[in-house]
């Protein structure tokens, strides 16, 4: 080999290795600059996700606690009506258990003052049919006679 083709070779080989080392510098440059720009974007991003999640974490707070108000105010209201329902219908009730208990009695006093006119009424019926029977019987007892004593016969 002459010389020349050994520089040649060699020239060829210095510049091979010096476009390999400055093609890794570049690579590492952008390497490390890339790593420098994704943790910015990933602390940006997380810082981001944070603030979105206790933005979340607050309106959930909020949203809870309103509907923990319009729940109390609601019940609230129903049982003040319910109540007032049930003084209504109570009242109601007692009037017509009044009324009817008065109308009630009112009809059981006068069947029993009809009823017991019609049992004393039957109750002197039923004295004068006894006096009847027993004349009755009386009257049967001496068309029948004395009960004569029965016949022995001897012999």
């Amino acid at each position: 080999m002459s010389p020349d083709i050994l520089a040649t070779i060699l020239s060829a080989v210095g510049v091979l290795l010096a476009m390999a080392g400055g093609f890794g510098w570049v690579i590492t440059r952008f390497d490390s600059r890339l790593d420098a720009g994704l943790s910015g974007l990933e602390q940006r991003l997380s810082a981001r996700i944070d603030g979105v999640e206790a933005c979340n974490e607050e309106t959930g707070r909020r949203l809870s606690a309103r509907i923990d108000g319009v729940e109390s105010g609601l019940e609230q209201r129903l049982s003040a009506r319910i109540d007032a329902l049930d003084v209504r219908l109570s009242d109601r009730i007692d009037g017509v258990e009044t009324g009817l208990e008065q109308r009630l009695s009112a009809r059981i006093d006068a069947l029993d003052a009809r009823l017991s006119t019609r049992i004393d009424a039957l109750s002197d019926e039923v004295g004068g049919l006894r006096g009847d029977v027993t004349e009755l019987k009386v009257a049967v007892a001496r068309l029948e006679g004395p009960a004569r004593p029965p016949l022995l016969m001897l012999g």
